[in-house]
């Protein structure tokens, strides 16, 4: 374990750390540019990690040098997943399950070798790691709950070809600006960790008492693995298991349950059908969490290794009969709006997005309103 400070030698540490990764690359970085974007690209590929970059889109800042979209292009090519945040200013690299790096380098050549920057790089400091990763996961759940932060090639292509417009139209007049502002997704609240005192505190860790536990909506499976296969067909709903007799859920590497804390409740949701035969996620049970454990694995190589365990669980009387008869997803967020999702509150996001918020989603936080919602169909 150890905390060390960066501040003349940033490419070298980062680069190695990056170049050492085995599991996953998570980046957040205002501005990128091509050369480091270039050495990252050629790392994911030959370590064949998940790579998932945050960062900024602003035409005015790509026109003028400040980041560059060929950069973005190329990771997204490489195969690293980018998402587009307005206003974003936060530095953060986080590898594997070890290493955390945070500071004020952004993964430019001036970031991370022209510029004075100082940033902090922790190795095996598990709780500090758990934090940053605690925010980086609320930061792009929330991106992703809203599908306009979510970058695809044709968007790339897209931006460049304003961009290379925008570059023409500043050789024929010096003074022309873009006005259209960021790109991307602009978050209703902050992802945040929690505050503490002093700087000694914040090494050690030292949470502050929750006044709640917060509470979950976890959907088991894809869409692709309905249950049942038809929508016509019964099948009752059963709880998992794992191998000692807890009743579990179960998660990939890629969504490992981390921000899911001791005590917090969780409402099930299956892939399946209404009573009507509509495709839908389908309420069905509820229950409380233990807290997620690394070492809550299975040992054979399969897609949803990780696994938090279960107590107090419930099933709907209902769904004993046949899953259909559950709680649709929609009636819910129909019911609720926009008080339905954690992210979600506060905003003006229209019914459409919001019904779709679950889409390659294993676990989305809700509201105190959609917990009593829930829990008043379990008293039904």
């Amino acid at each position: 374990m150890s905390i060390e400070l960066l501040t003349d030698n940033h490419r070298e540490s980062v680069l190695n750390a990056l170049g050492e990764s085995q599991q996953r690359i998570y980046i957040v970085t205002p501005f990128i540019k091509k050369q480091p974007a270039h050495r990252l690209a050629q790392i994911i590929q030959k370590n064949k990690v998940d790579c998932v970059l945050i960062s900024r889109f602003n035409y005015e800042n790509f026109a003028t040098g400040v980041s560059d979209i060929d950069a973005l292009i190329e990771l997204h090519q490489a195969g690293a997943k980018v998402l587009a945040l307005k206003n974003l200013h936060t530095k953060l690299y986080l590898i594997d399950n070890r290493i955390v790096i945070l500071g004020s380098a952004n993964f430019t050549n001036g970031g991370l070798q022209g510029n004075h920057e100082l940033s902090l790089i922790a190795t095996d400091e598990s709780q500090l790691f758990q934090k940053c990763d605690e925010y980086f996961a609320d930061m792009r759940a929330a991106i992703e709950a809203d599908h306009k932060g979510i970058v695809t090639g044709e968007w790339l292509h897209t931006v460049k070809k304003k961009v290379q417009q925008l570059c023409k139209d500043k050789k024929k007049n010096a003074s022309t600006v873009d006005k259209t502002g960021d790109l991307g997704v602009e978050l209703s609240h902050k992802a945040t960790v929690e505050e503490n005192d002093t700087v000694q505190d914040f090494l050690q860790l030292k949470p502050k008492k929750k006044t709640q536990n917060r509470c979950w909506l976890k959907f088991s499976a894809s869409s692709a693995q309905r249950k049942p296969y038809k929508p016509n067909q019964i099948q009752p709903y059963a709880f998992d298991y794992n191998k000692a007799g807890q009743c579990a859920t179960y998660f990939s590497e890629k969504h490992k349950p981390r921000k899911i804390q001791e005590g917090d409740k969780i409402f099930l949701a299956l892939h399946s059908w209404d009573k009507n035969g509509k495709a839908c996620p389908i309420i069905v049970a509820q229950a409380f969490c233990h807290e997620f454990k690394e070492e809550n694995k299975l040992d054979e190589d399969c897609q949803w290794p990780y696994f938090i365990e279960l107590y107090n669980e419930q099933a709907l009387p209902e769904v004993s009969k046949t899953i259909q008869y559950g709680v649709p997803l929609y009636e819910v967020v129909e019911a609720l709006g926009t008080d339905m999702y954690a992210s979600s509150q506060g905003t003006n996001k229209p019914l459409e997005t919001l019904l779709h918020s679950h889409r390659q989603q294993a676990y989305l936080e809700l509201t105190d309103k959609a917990r009593e919602y829930l829990e008043s169909k379990f008293r039904e």
